[in-house]
């Protein structure tokens, strides 16, 4: 059998079920005998798995995380020196070559899928096509507690500023409003209102903190809506997975927004091939 195969083809052969009864028996004697070789099966044995992992959906999930194709190569690349690294494998010069071919189909086969795999809709798309600020109404008193006369007075300004889409000197006007005010102490309605005016202004990290405060309180006036904002900012700041867990619960609440949250969920996982 060795005059007939050299050693890798006779693991290749092994693995793929294509030797002989007779040839399977002396290759199974021989893994006995030599622990290096037991060891080459394991390794070819693992990297055929990793391939045949692109069937499952797991591995399409995992890819859809890795950010840049940039980054996909150099997990590739840390990977085949932590296995270059294994001194107990002690490759021979054809061996070692045998590895990284088969590695580099490997690591094509993933930049494959992760270049070809990509989402139908892009998350800043998907934002631009949500995201409608004609749906949110700022009805005054709305949202549990109340304003002393000049900070109602001063909140009305910023109710101006905003409907005249001036969410900058809003913003300016809502900060006047709540100074000195601790945090239980302003209403939910102002709470949600900054937030969009610090989403407007591109303020993202300090809007997706109101709107996550927002969407935790059970007793908000403003949660239905805070959730709805929140999911869009998260697709806004390419957080996709944020996204979606908090279309999923906006979705199982089955309130006003639901059918859209299921709507943008779908196109969420659409996929598309190049």
């Amino acid at each position: 059998m060795e005059e007939k195969y050299t050693r890798e083809e006779m693991i290749e052969l092994y693995l793929q079920d294509r030797l002989s009864l007779e040839e399977k028996t002396g290759f199974e004697q021989k893994l006995l005998e030599d622990a290096s070789f037991s060891q080459e099966l394991d390794l070819m044995r693992s990297i055929i798995t990793g391939i045949q992992m692109k069937k499952d959906i797991e591995v399409w999930t995992e890819l859809e995380q890795i950010p840049t194709e940039n980054k996909l190569k150099q997990i590739v690349s840390e990977a085949e020196k932590k296995y270059n690294k294994r001194k107990e494998l002690k490759l021979t010069t054809k061996k070692r070559s045998l590895f990284i071919s088969v590695f580099s189909s490997i690591a094509f086969i993933l930049l494959l899928f992760f270049i070809g795999i990509q989402p139908e809709y892009s998350s800043q798309k998907l934002y631009q096509q949500y995201h409608n600020l004609k749906d949110i109404e700022w009805i005054p008193n709305r949202g549990g507690i109340l304003l002393n006369p000049d900070r109602q007075s001063h909140l009305n300004k910023a109710l101006l500023l905003y409907q005249q889409q001036n969410y900058a000197e809003a913003l300016a006007m809502i900060n006047e409003t709540i100074n000195g005010l601790g945090q239980y102490n302003i209403p939910d309605q102002v709470v949600f209102f900054s937030a969009v005016c610090l989403s407007e202004t591109n303020k993202d990290k300090e809007s997706i903190e109101k709107l996550e405060y927002l969407s935790l309180k059970d007793d908000s006036e403003y949660k239905q809506e805070a959730q709805w904002q929140l999911a869009l900012a998260y697709l806004k700041d390419e957080k996709r997975d944020e996204s979606r867990k908090t279309l999923l619960k906006i979705v199982n609440a089955k309130g006003f927004y639901a059918d859209r949250a299921n709507e943008l969920l779908d196109k969420l996982e659409q996929k598309r091939w190049f």
